[in-house]
């Protein structure tokens, strides 16, 4: 498991297995693990695990209640409740009954393997109600009934006993390796009947928050033999507190308190059998050492967490200080015990054949608790780390064109840097942007049939992923109708645009093709129109013909011709013609107006002598006003008849 250090002083760590180093972060100021039972401080013992009988045997079942329910612990005046027999696999045996606050008695009836549940009732006594077994404390025993067992021996390196416990704080269920070996007969390994892998000589078990059953069966040339063993894994929490200043990191002086929930004794006092003792040092009791947890650490030696005597469960807290800054790991955790009475294993002997002998003074050290570091600062850091980060999505359906946005959220919201990388693990298909704007490309194929979009904490340690997946763009079918109609418009549009295209080179003669094309387009519809390629063409032309018009109608400057005066009096009958106001035309322009006079004029004169003269006369008149600006008129004269003269 990975280690993280602990950087902050109020933390609460539900810890898992004995071999890990325990994960601190800051979460809870008070002990939440819902996976640890309410009852987490009582168990059920029997007096074995695991029986092999034959055909006609008896045996008893002899439950006890840990604690157990007393009134007194003086005078030790124990209360049964009712215990609860069941079986749940098999039919080898027999039970005498399946509900007793005493025993029940096995027979062996055919040969096979037979599993028994048990657990007890409520029960009230003096008027304090004790409650029922929770599932994590209901104890299980395996009888296997075998008339031609194999002679084969089932050698394990188990070392737990039914004293013991493997704490853990991960899932449901932690790993629990071990070798078994049965010599030359094939071994079959399960746990809560579910086969355990082999792996280098090694089996992998995965130990669930209860007494699990781990089963071993041997065989050879048709004959069997089994094994059966019990091993009890629980989950614990442990809250970290700095008591100097808390809710603040760990400093370097500040006193720290580490206490553990879920813990239970190894040995419960039991009436003339077991009687844990307190701890007093050097004293009138001489040296008893009580029940405590203990750890390892390099720098402070040996830690203990202390009980007074019976209540380990609650009381069991190691006072901390630390002298320098640095990652403290502390290891080996155990529960020791010390107590006066019986030796240890003697609530297991046959029911009514307990020697109750309290002359034994006896220590030992039980269970596996999981290591843990703490990390001392000199000051406290203003950086604040980041924690975590997720999207507001972790799925996207998107359609090829599409551009959708993901939010991603860094935590904590006041996270010294928030910045993150955002990534796609496939371009072709989909993209996104350093603003989470994800656009899809190509539809998904069966090679890829989603991409992963990712969003990465500047440090690299957490991650948010989105998977997306790009559908093809829908294909919009246009009914027959409309195809009809869109292939008029395209025709009647291409009729126009050849017209265009056939102006080719512009000169004087093009003026009737410009003419016919402008016709055509101008005879179109607005939605034919929009079809026509090349109406720049045609608008190009009609500007280079008007600019070649013009230059071949400009005359050349003749000095005019000195005129009698007798002209004058024709000159009444000249009509004067006033053109419209105009806006200063482009340099050397000749406005519109007056060209079409011009044209007209010309057409409708029978004399060329009659039109020369009067483009004679008109033209510098044009040239003259046209230079005036906006407030400039063409003005010329036209005759009023083709006979007169000017």
């Amino acid at each position: 498991m990975k280690n993280r250090i602990l950087s902050t002083a109020l933390v609460v760590l539900t810890v898992m297995v004995l071999s890990c180093t325990a994960a601190f972060s800051a979460s809870a100021a008070e002990f939440s693990d819902p996976a640890i039972p309410a009852d987490f401080e009582n168990d059920l013992w029997l007096q074995y695990d695991y029986k092999q009988l034959n055909v006609g045997e008896t045996i008893d079942i002899y439950p006890r209640r840990v604690p157990q329910i007393v009134g007194d612990l003086t005078f030790n005046d124990v209360f049964r409740p009712n215990f609860n027999f069941t079986i749940i696999e098999g039919d080898s045996i027999a039970l005498s009954t399946d509900k007793s606050n005493d025993k029940t008695t096995v027979t062996a009836l055919k040969d096979g393997t037979t599993k028994v549940m048990v657990t007890y009732d409520e029960a009230v006594y003096l008027g304090v109600t004790y409650g029922a077994c929770s599932p994590v404390n209901t104890a299980y025993v395996v009888f296997d009934v075998d008339s031609d067992r194999l002679g084969a021996v089932i050698t394990t390196d188990i070392s737990e006993r039914s004293y013991d416990t493997i704490y853990f704080n991960e899932g449901v269920s932690t790993p629990y390796s071990f070798t078994a070996n049965a010599g030359d007969a094939q071994l079959d390994v399960t746990c809560n009947g579910i086969a355990v892998p082999l792996s280098g000589g090694v089996y992998t078990a995965n130990l669930e928050n209860k007494s699990n059953v781990l089963g071993f069966t041997a065989t050879k040339d048709g004959a069997t033999n089994t094994f059966y063993k019990v091993i009890d894994a629980r989950k614990v929490e442990i809250l970290v507190e700095n008591t100097t200043t808390p809710d603040t990191p760990i400093l370097i002086g500040d006193a720290v308190n580490v206490s553990f929930k879920g813990i239970t004794h190894p040995i419960y006092k039991l009436a003339d059998l077991y009687n844990p003792t307190w701890r007093a040092i050097d004293t009138e009791w001489d040296n008893t050492y009580g029940t405590y947890v203990a750890y390892n650490n390099d720098i402070a030696g040996e830690v203990l967490g202390l009980c007074d005597q019976f209540d380990l469960a609650t009381r069991n807290t190691i006072p901390l200080t630390f002298t320098q800054k640095g990652d403290y790991t502390f290891s080996s955790g155990r529960i020791s015990t010390h107590w006066w009475g019986s030796l240890l294993g003697s609530d297991k002997a046959p029911y009514g054949d307990i020697d109750f002998s309290l002359g034994y003074d006896t220590r030992g050290d039980f269970s596996n608790l999981p290591d843990f570091t703490i990390n001392v600062l000199d000051e406290i850091s203003t950086n604040k780390p980041v924690t975590g980060i997720t999207f507001d999505k972790t799925t996207l359906s998107m359609t090829e064109g599409d551009a959708a946005s993901l939010l991603a959220t860094v935590l904590p919201a006041d996270a010294t840097d928030s910045s993150i990388i955002w990534k796609t693990d496939n371009n072709y298909f989909a993209t996104v942007d350093q603003n989470g704007v994800v656009t899809a490309k190509k539809a998904a194929t069966d090679k890829v049939p989603n991409i992963k979009i990712t969003a990465t904490t500047t440090d690299g340690e957490f991650i948010a992923s989105c998977i997306v997946t790009v559908k093809s763009a829908p294909i919009v079918e246009i009914p027959e109708d409309e195809e009809t109609i869109l292939a008029e418009n395209k025709k009647a549009a291409a009729s126009a645009s050849s017209q265009i295209s056939g102006i080719g080179g512009v000169s004087l003669s093009s003026e009737a093709a410009i003419k016919a094309a402008r016709t055509a387009y101008n005879a179109l519809s607005a939605e034919q129109k929009a079809l026509v390629p090349n109406l720049q063409t045609l608008i190009s032309a009609e500007k280079q013909i008007r600019t070649l018009k013009l230059s071949a109608k400009k005359p050349t400057k003749k000095k005019p011709a000195k005129k009698k005066n007798t002209a004058v009096k024709k000159q009444a009958a000249t009509k004067l013609v006033l053109a419209e106001p105009v806006t200063k035309p482009e340099t050397n322009a000749v406005p519109e107006a007056y060209t079409n006079e011009v044209m007209n004029t010309a057409a409708t004169t029978n004399s060329p002598t009659a039109e020369k003269e009067q483009i004679s006369l008109v033209l510098p008149s044009v040239l003259i006003l046209g230079g005036c600006g906006a407030l400039g008129y063409s003005i010329f004269l036209r005759k009023k008849s083709s006979g007169g003269r000017v």
